[in-house]
């Protein structure tokens, strides 16, 4: 279901309603376990939609869905990840949604901030590598506009000027706390 609406919606719409949709089970009692298996394979398969969509041209690809047979497609790569151990299939897994991929992982705690006008300008390979952040500010409302981000640079945050790494991959100007 994550990698179809990611795929024929938007991954962040996915996100948004899956995530929604596990974190309202609390309120008729599921348990965290379960709702932490849930999240973690609502994150592969909307990593399947995005693998997908890099490995499939666009005109192909709208034409899969609107045929049906990209749930073919999907299913092999979810049973290859079923195969491969990268699903949860037993609430009792230790493995941890929140500290792989949600608010607790180290990649949340990077401080950069991103703006909607800075996603606009950032090249299709910057924004796949800043993905999670990326979707995580959009997700918990952080997201702002330039206008907001320079506020917030005369309060105290930084305003990072693009550069080139050493390794030649260039990165846009961006907003971090101090």
């Amino acid at each position: 279901m994550q990698a179809s609406l990611s795929l024929k919606v938007s991954h962040t719409i996915s996100k948004l309603l899956g995530n929604g949709h596990e974190t309202g089970g609390r309120l008729t009692g599921q348990d965290p376990k379960e709702e932490n298996m849930d999240k973690w394979n609502n994150w592969q398969g909307r990593d399947i939609g995005e693998h997908i969509k890099q490995e499939i041209p666009p005109e192909q690809l709208k034409e899969l869905i609107r045929t049906g047979k990209i749930d073919d497609i999907i299913a092999e790569k979810v049973y290859e990840r079923m195969k491969t151990g990268q699903l949860i299939t037993n609430p009792n897994d230790s493995r941890n949604y929140e500290k792989t991929y949600g608010k607790d992982s180290q990649y949340s705690k990077d401080k950069k901030i991103y703006t909607f006008e800075g996603i606009k300008q950032m090249k299709p390979e910057e924004v796949r590598q800043n993905q999670k952040k990326i979707l995580e500010e959009f997700t918990s409302g952080r997201m702002m506009h330039e206008s907001e981000a320079q506020q917030k640079a005369k309060n105290g945050e930084i305003h990072v000027k693009s550069y080139t790494r050493a390794d030649g991959t260039k990165v846009s100007d961006y907003y971090r706390s101090r």
